[in-house]
């Protein structure tokens, strides 16, 4: 007997063991079938360390190795060379992520770092900073037509990089007028924060069509941060997200590289997206959890939600385990097959087929 077909589901493949502190993730990358890492920090007792989560065994184990100061975001190359934003500066390792070397040319306040190949990348952050390196990250240098977008430098803050191939990228940012965000956070106040009204901020975007050596910017007063883009080949996806206060916690845009045209893919009232998601094949993923509908940055992480597209139109949820919640999800995918999710919280799940 023909044995039954196997529902595809994300399964739970590490979990933060410790009662006493909290392993909070921040990033999240698999470089290959075999060999994955997660970036972010120890709380326990009000102090923050830094740490890695490192696999080299296709996630069967992992280890928790420390680090001096706190990961933001990572970017990899390949399997092996890769580079890491902190709070303090940047790191790059060519060794998976088993060893880093400081670079000590690396501006501060950095966000994000993306290079092209082992020599070219470009590096955003706050106060409107953006940066281009010729030699794989030991000196940096200004890119002037980033002073140039729309915005005030102290208020705008550069937050995404991603190419679609070695000449096509996009960046993007926003700028929030001073003096507009609330004094607690809105699950404090929950009453205050549902009728407080939501204003519009300066969304930039720049832009390049031959590999970073020119970048062209635009602007347009939107409601909504962009905090991440997917760009493969002639398309993409981007992730708007919103305040309580706003009718949507989150969407999703579909874009055509081609004429720059950009169409709603996904929103919910209650699913607040936070990762998106394309692969080689040109399938698209979103993640995120399932909110309150009242409240929805609650203090208490929701069950998470991934759903995928084929055509980047209609979207089909994938069962994930139950002990699955988060406040933010990270989704990664060396290739097709192999799709990975982190959460916040300290959990580390692969998509089975």
């Amino acid at each position: 007997m023909a044995q039954a077909p196997v529902t595809p589901r994300f399964r739970l493949r590490y979990e933060y063991p410790s009662s006493r502190s909290d392993l909070r993730l921040l990033d999240f990358k698999f470089l290959s079938e075999r060999r994955g890492i997660a970036a972010g920090f120890i709380e326990e007792k009000g102090k923050q360390k830094g740490t890695l989560l490192i696999t080299s065994d296709g996630g069967q184990t992992w280890s928790l190795e420390p680090f001096k100061q706190i990961p933001i975001s990572l970017f990899f190359l390949d399997d092996s060379q890769g580079w890491m934003v902190t709070d303090k500066g940047m790191w790059k390792t060519v060794e998976s992520g088993r060893s880093w070397e400081k670079l000590n040319a690396a501006p501060k306040d950095l966000l994000r770092v993306h290079f092209v190949d082992a020599k070219r990348g470009f590096a955003v952050g706050r106060r409107k900073q953006m940066y281009r390196s010729d030699d794989g990250g030991a000196s940096w240098h200004a890119v002037p037509e980033a002073a140039l977008a729309q915005g005030s430098r102290e208020n705008t803050v550069l937050g995404t990089i991603a190419f679609a191939n070695a000449r096509d990228g996009l960046i993007t940012g926003w700028n929030t007028p001073g003096g507009d965000e609330p004094l607690v956070p809105d699950w404090a106040d929950p009453e205050e924060a549902r009728y407080r009204r939501d204003v519009p901020t300066l969304t930039l975007l720049v832009e390049t069509r031959d590999g970073g050596a020119t970048w062209k910017s635009t602007a347009a007063s939107l409601f909504g941060r962009m905090t991440r883009t997917a760009l493969r080949g002639g398309r993409g996806l981007g992730l708007m997200e919103f305040s309580d206060q706003f009718e949507w916690p989150s969407e999703v845009y579909r874009v055509n590289l081609a004429d720059g045209k950009s169409e709603r893919a996904y929103r919910e009232r209650t699913r607040v997206i936070t990762d998106v998601l394309l692969t080689a094949d040109g399938t698209g993923y979103i993640a995120g959890y399932e909110a309150d509908s009242k409240v929805r940055r609650s203090p208490i992480p929701g069950p998470v939600k991934v759903l995928f597209s084929n055509d980047l139109v209609n979207w089909e949820e994938i069962p994930v385990d139950y002990r699955a919640e988060a406040h933010r999800c990270y989704l990664t995918a060396p290739d097709p097959p192999h799709i990975w999710l982190a959460t916040d919280t300290g959990m580390i799940l692969s998509l089975d087929r």
